[in-house]
């Protein structure tokens, strides 16, 4: 009885690893800004932060903590959105990528000449995007109510002259 009460009792734990992976939903402040993790998957991480962490200086101290936490992953990505729901589709679009079929893209879709889309609206929402493979950079939104993003370069000697300025300017 024994064994049998232990294979069980470790399936069940299988079974909540296996329902839980890639679904975390953690609230975290190691790193000395709470942010909230919903999703993990080697390499990928979205996470929830507070509208007043989108400056620079702690972006990049959130990022910087989060990647050496995770130093021994070659690549890392990690999103952070201020909206929840914004959050919520990033996640599920992510993760649908990852189960669509090899080879199956949307059509084409073709548009009269001349023809030119409407901006979208604002997205009302501050983001923050993370990415580490041999260079180490992130951007982020100073503005919701604005699509342009700032870029600060971490590791990348060439691409850091050219925007080495923009944390200090980012900062003022």
């Amino acid at each position: 009885m024994k064994v049998s009460k232990s294979i069980f009792t470790l399936l069940i734990l299988l079974t909540s690893f296996q329902i839980s992976f890639g679904q975390q939903k953690i609230k975290d402040d190691s790193c000395q800004i709470p942010f909230e993790l919903k999703y993990e998957r080697i390499g990928v991480l979205f996470l929830l932060l507070n509208e007043q962490y989108f400056k620079p200086q702690e972006l990049k101290n959130l990022f910087l903590c989060l990647s050496k936490k995770r130093s021994k992953l070659a690549f890392l990505s990690i999103t952070a959105l201020s909206d929840k729901q914004q959050l919520d589709k990033a996640i599920k679009s992510f993760t649908n990528d990852l189960t669509a079929p090899a080879g199956l893209h949307p059509p084409t879709i073709f548009y009269p000449k001349g023809w030119k889309p409407e901006p979208p609206p604002p997205p009302n929402y501050y983001r923050g995007f993370y990415y580490r493979y041999k260079n180490e950079y992130f951007e982020y939104s100073a503005n919701p109510q604005q699509w342009k993003m700032t870029t600060i370069v971490l590791k990348n000697k060439e691409l850091k002259k050219e925007h080495k300025t923009n944390l200090k300017k980012a900062a003022h």
